[in-house]
């Protein structure tokens, strides 16, 4: 595309080159100008491209050529912003270039305070804080709030994924030297400018944010805070330049930088492809719909399974999302969501189909599995027909198995129910143990962790619920919802975790109150390790204190056997035998999110620069949270970091020699060996608004807390940790120290 050059500046000098596409705004171009050229900052050069307005622009502009000395203008046919931006960067003078938006505001020492932060820290990016407006005033943008895009300080994108949260052009002030080689995508205007952002991010070796407003983005009057909420028949197009910029970005990732696609992506579901969808199919415009679908179905296709796996956003929308909306789509509209449901699912993992189908939209999923299994949307309009007129179900009848056996007399019988494992592991396989010695007389049931259990399962599950005259539990128990028990059943809940450092159940912030009533109401005694928490438990499970013990948790007991650790330990240098001779450093986090969310962790520890600075004598453990899928360690690094994730908590602590956790109640089983612990928090303030903590976590914690794997690394290299202060920690949360919480349980609970 050429453009002619209708006029440029005579500056001597240029700091900042800003480059200022302009199309069709001749109502506010004035404005914009006026904010520019009253900068603070002197030694600014103005480029205006015009891509071929039709209305009043170029003429406003030619005006103001003669009012403002330091604008370059050209002028082209109508060709896309992304061509004018590229237009700008190959005239660009300046040591610094900025990008804006032709109807966008500055605030007047904007520029000024990137320019004096780039040279003062010497960084290739400078960011600075972006607002939306309009006539009734100004906000900030609700993702950058909510991803605290805005955090001040020094940044890297590998550190800190949430940049990808601000990938416009915008409010960034550029070193040109860093992109005077790089191109925004021609050919998709929605989404162009992002793999140009991602490059430029990943090549700089210094980005800083700082804490000033600089910038401000127009907001017509009406529109929502997404800028594809007005979409429409003249809009098809942009469907099209959406999918081919996705596209477009998968080229820019290297293999390393897996992680980070992942965050791309999901940014890219829920802040575009998903809103965008949406209002396409509220507006029950066929033609739009099926645009879209057809374009969603190919870039489905060619998604790798591998990353499709990764995003359990994606499965929300290709499933119950979609199907909420159902009713709006027209006829070919569903035709072609059918062939969306056989690419998505046939894609699929078993584990990723069933965290989808155990979520709290388990029907709407199972219709949609269905619709794919039978090639046809009868399962959806089956489900959708009884949602709206709902007939009697299935836990109406194991609600009625339980009433019914309140007409029985209680067994001397004990049931033991977990959702977490698949056979008797921890508590659970100890107090087992215990009551088959010392309550021969009880008969023992198990309920195993299984995602497709049998209706003939489930009603025997109930049955045994229901006579029961001990249930015990060790985690949430979602057969338990809503089921009233009789009076003299004792329900006794184990829980998993020997303390809390982060908020759980009734106590979380923003959790789901009457699910956590609800899941909760039926225990009547729960174990705990010490009076510390006989307060915080009884908050997060809504019950009485009186129904809080601290007698210890049985899974603790392994701690105080030095022939079982020593076991334990031979055990596993037979089975991993990488771990023979070498100092083991465990990173255990916690969840991060809410639902299914969970279940993709993004590693934020840099296992490469862990190799790279550690000496040979080190080896990396990863022990991820239950609900976290496997993270693919690359092949450079599998002589150095080992996944044992599958491997109970327990057996992994004893062949540990340094713990990094971050708000894992792992932190309190740990401490029993006294041995030293690092506290990875590198998300801790946004952690704390999310979730929230029982105790002040500075003080709380008994081994340094870092934010990086930089400092990380510096705390290992000088292996001064405070064993004395890890000491207080195990004494002040486990009232009981000496290896007998298995005997205390079944001694305090169960009658002889």
């Amino acid at each position: 595309m050429s453009y002619e050059l209708v006029h440029a500046h005579q500056l001597e000098e240029v700091k900042v080159s800003v480059i200022v596409p302009m199309y069709n705004i001749e109502n506010d171009i004035e404005d914009a100008l006026s904010t520019l050229m009253n900068q603070s900052l002197k030694s600014i050069e103005c480029i205006v491209i015009d891509d071929g307005s039709t209305d009043k622009s170029l003429e406003i502009i030619k005006n103001d050529i003669r009012k403002y000395p330091n604008i370059t203008l050209l002028s082209g046919e109508h060709a896309g912003v992304n061509v004018a931006r590229n237009k700008g960067l190959e005239v660009a003078r300046g040591a610094f270039v900025f990008f804006m938006d032709g109807d966008d505001m500055l605030e007047k020492d904007g520029l000024e305070g990137l320019y004096n932060a780039a040279k003062k820290y010497q960084t290739d990016i400078t960011i600075g804080i972006a607002k939306r407006f309009n006539q009734s005033g100004n906000w900030h943008i609700k993702s950058h709030k909510k991803h605290c895009v805005y955090m001040p300080g020094e940044k890297s994108l590998s550190e800190n994924p949430e940049l990808l949260y601000a990938l416009e052009s915008w409010n960034k002030l550029f070193k040109r030297e860093l992109i005077a080689e790089e191109k925004f995508f021609e050919e998709a205007f929605a989404i162009g400018e992002h793999a140009f952002i991602i490059k430029a991010m990943l090549k700089a070796k210094k980005i800083y944010t700082i804490d000033q407003v600089v910038y401000y983005q127009r907001k017509r009057d009406g529109a929502g805070d997404h800028r594809f909420s007005q979409i429409s028949h003249d809009d098809i197009a942009l469907i099209n330049q959406i999918f081919k910029g996705l596209k477009h970005v998968d080229q820019v990732w290297e293999l390393s930088q897996h992680a980070l696609k992942v965050h791309y992506y999901k940014r890219i579901l829920q802040e575009e492809l998903w809103p965008l969808l949406k209002s396409i199919i509220v507006k029950k415009e066929t033609k739009i719909q099926v645009a879209f679908l057809e374009s969603f179905l190919d870039w489905l296709t060619g998604l790798d399974a591998y990353l499709l796996n990764e995003l359990p956003r994606l499965h929300q929308i290709l499933s119950w999302e979609i199907i909420s909306l159902f009713a709006y789509l027209g006829k070919k509209a569903k035709k072609v969501y059918l062939k969306c449901l056989k690419v998505g699912f046939s894609k699929l993992t078993a584990d990723s189909l069933n965290t989808l189908r155990t979520s709290e939209k388990s029907k709407a999923v199972e219709s949609a599995w269905r619709s794919y299994q039978y090639n046809h949307l009868f399962p959806i309009h089956k489900y959708l027909f009884f949602k709206k007129h709902p007939l009697k179900t299935k836990e109406h009848l194991y609600k009625l198995i339980v009433l019914l056996c309140h007409l029985i007399p209680l067994s001397r019988k004990i049931t033991f129910i977990t959702i977490r494992d698949d056979h008797l592991t921890d508590s659970f396989k100890l107090i087992y143990d215990e009551l088959e010695n010392h309550r021969p007389k009880y008969k023992l049931l198990t309920h195993f962790k299984n995602r497709q259990r049998t209706f003939k399962e489930f009603c025997l599950l109930y049955y045994h619920i229901g006579t029961s005259k001990y249930v015990i539990l060790d985690d949430y128990c979602p057969p338990l919802l809503d089921i009233k028990l009789r009076k003299k059943t004792e329900v006794i809940q184990t829980w998993h975790a020997a303390g809390a450092i982060k908020k759980f159940g009734n106590g979380s912030i923003g959790c789901r109150s009457e699910f956590e009533a609800k899941i909760h109401q039926s225990y009547t005694k729960v174990v705990v390790t010490s009076e510390k928490w006989v307060a915080p438990f009884a908050e997060a499970f809504h019950i009485s204190k009186h129904a809080i013990y601290p007698i210890g948790l049985a899974r603790t007991d392994v701690f105080f056997c030095e022939k079982t650790m020593e076991d334990i330990s031979d055990m596993y240098l037979r089975k991993y035998p990488q771990l023979t001779g070498k100092t083991v450093i465990t990173y255990a986090p916690t969840f991060r999110g809410r639902g299914s969310a969970r279940a993709t962790f993004s590693l934020r520890l840099n296992l490469k620069m862990m190799k790279e600075e550690l000496d040979d004598n080190y080896i990396v453990v990863l022990k991820l949270h239950p609900i976290m899928k496997e993270i693919p360690i690359p092949e450079a690094l599998r002589d150095f970091v080992l996944d044992l994730s599958s491997e109970a908590t327990h057996h992994v602590l004893m062949r540990t020699d340094i713990l990094i956790t971050d708000y894992s109640s792992v932190a309190f089983e740990y401490a029993l060996l006294e041995r030293p612990m690092i506290f990875y928090a590198y998300d801790h303030e946004k952690y704390e608004k999310e979730q929230g903590f029982y105790y002040d976590y500075h003080e709380m914690m008994p081994g340094p807390i870092v934010k990086t794997t930089k400092q990380m690394i510096q705390v290992v290299q000088k292996n001064k940790f405070d064993i004395e202060k890890i000491k207080k920690f195990k004494h002040e949360f486990f009232d009981h120290l000496d290896g007998q919480a298995t005997k205390r349980f079944v001694d305090t609970f169960i009658e002889i």
